[in-house]
């Protein structure tokens, strides 16, 4: 099995619901200087969290440190969608969710026992400002089932790695998912980041993603 793979998939709406007060619209609100960015947060000497690097270099400090159940390991650092009110004046930032996104490192077929392509849908794909990671906001379909042991999985398979003529690299790769069995009654929107910081400057990634209307390929350069 794909190590560290397990999707939970009823994530919150994270707030959407509050940025649409009149609060919100005239710019005086508790939430006018809300933002969400994806980051890495770091964990103090005892495990807690006290800041996030964002994508954009951005380091934002908590006002308190903040405990995860996710977060149990100390002096590291783990890759979270973080939303928080962003202002010039503060040091520290009032923190309003903190989510761990799925972090899936390219693997090659020999360390993959099994390798299913049931399809997604892919709603944005991006690279990191900070190039050190591929970003993906896919929809899963999803629907209740009496079956604890049916969970999805996802991985990122790496098919090839080619040398260019600049003596640059090409990365192609898979990405992976096992339905389960799981219903698809509807569906429930995830964000995963594969990390790059095996790959260099210039270096070239493919992934092929295998969707409801067929096989698609997303280009990027690191």
């Amino acid at each position: 099995m794909i190590k560290k793979t397990i999707l939970i998939f009823f994530f919150a709406s994270l707030l959407t619901a509050a940025c649409t007060t009149r609060d919100y619209d005239t710019g005086d609100g508790k939430l006018s200087y809300m933002r969400a960015d994806f980051a890495e947060a770091h964990s103090n000497a005892v495990g807690s969290l006290d800041y996030a690097d964002t994508d954009e270099g951005q380091r934002v400090y908590f006002p308190s440190a903040v405990q995860a159940k996710w977060a149990v390991t100390a002096d590291s650092l783990y890759r979270v969608l973080v939303y928080y009110d962003a202002t010039e004046e503060k040091t520290t930032n009032k923190v309003h969710s903190l989510m761990q996104l799925v972090t899936l490192t390219p693997k090659p077929a020999s360390e993959v026992k099994e390798q299913h392509t049931d399809p997604v849908k892919v709603e944005s794909a991006w690279v990191s400002v900070n190039g050190k990671y591929i970003n993906l906001g896919l929809r899963l379909m999803t629907g209740a089932t009496d079956d604890d042991t049916l969970k999805q999985t996802v991985g990122v398979l790496l098919d090839e790695k080619t040398e260019r003529e600049d003596n640059t690299h090409h990365y192609q790769l898979t990405f992976l998912h096992n339905q389960n069995g799981v219903p698809e009654y509807y569906s429930a929107l995830v964000y995963i980041s594969i990390p790059t910081a095996n790959m260099d400057a210039g270096d070239g990634i493919t992934l092929r993603i295998n969707t409801y209307d067929g096989w698609e390929e997303r280009t990027f350069e690191k």
